[in-house]
């Protein structure tokens, strides 16, 4: 079984989760979840500790993180394993840093040395997959602009449509006293509430589809929450609303170009 003896303030400083730093306490071992699946612990409520200097009992804390380590305190391995030294260093990135360099740099320093010394960066791996992540998005964000493209013309075809067939009646309205300025907004209105009946569609069936195809493809790593991005459906929403009002100028410039006169005597 991998354990690490660490303090938790100086976990909590290194760790990408926090909540296993934050559940450290001397007298327990904190066990997450791939951990306790890989050796066998899951489920136990206390764990037996044997080594040259004893036997300590020591109970199981469990979190939902993927890490393949146990943690306790130095007192508590020492307990029973006492006088080990040191073995690995836990380093983090500062915020601003390449990855790639650090660990790049470190690898250098260490190598100076002349001692064997494997230098690892999980922090590597893991700005690899975010690039990834981030080309998968930006191609994503370019074929959004092309449907919002897209969906301008439609909503601007659907409310032309409405204005050649609704001439009669805006006519009408015209006629009784509805101002140009009215007859824009009332065009405007239409067209915001077409795109956003087509925003709040989308934003439903994306949200389950989305969430369905990260499960299937990640499962295999653990659980995959259904975490809704408020700001960027706030954000996708008002652009859509925003399209909406902009597709509606060219019908309702149309609209009013027609004098209620004219549009009377049309057959």
């Amino acid at each position: 079984m991998r354990v690490a003896a660490v303090g938790p303030e100086a976990l909590r400083s290194v760790l990408n989760t926090p909540a296993d730093a934050a559940k450290l306490r001397p007298g327990t071992i904190v066990v997450p979840q791939r951990a306790a699946k890989s050796y066998g612990l899951t489920g136990l409520d206390t764990l037996e500790l044997t080594g040259p200097g004893g036997t300590v009992t020591l109970s199981v804390v469990h979190t939902g993180s993927l890490s393949d380590r146990t943690y306790l305190t130095p007192r508590d391995l020492a307990a029973f394993a006492p006088g080990l030294a040191a073995n690995e260093v836990w380093a983090g990135v500062e915020d601003g840093r390449e990855a790639a360099v650090v660990v790049a740099a470190a690898q250098s320093a260490v190598a100076a040395t002349g001692e064997t010394v494997s230098v690892a960066g999980i922090v590597v791996e893991r700005d690899g997959y975010q690039q990834v992540v981030d080309m998968i998005l930006a191609i994503v964000v370019g074929l959004l602009a092309v449907a919002v493209v897209i969906a301008l013309i439609g909503v601007a075809n659907t409310l032309s449509l409405s204005v050649i067939e609704r001439t009669h009646e805006n006519a009408v309205l015209r006629a009784i006293g509805l101002s140009k300025g009215q007859l824009r907004a009332t065009l405007a209105i239409e067209g915001m509430v077409i795109a956003g009946v087509g925003a709040v569609l989308g934003i439903a069936l994306g949200l389950v589809y989305g969430w369905a195809g990260a499960t299937t493809a990640l499962s295999a790593l653990g659980e995959v929450p259904l975490v809704v991005p408020w700001a960027d459906v706030a954000v996708i929403a008002g652009v859509a609303l925003v399209a909406g009002l902009i597709a509606s100028v060219l019908p309702a410039r149309a609209a009013v170009r027609t004098h209620p006169v004219a549009a009377l005597a049309t057959d």
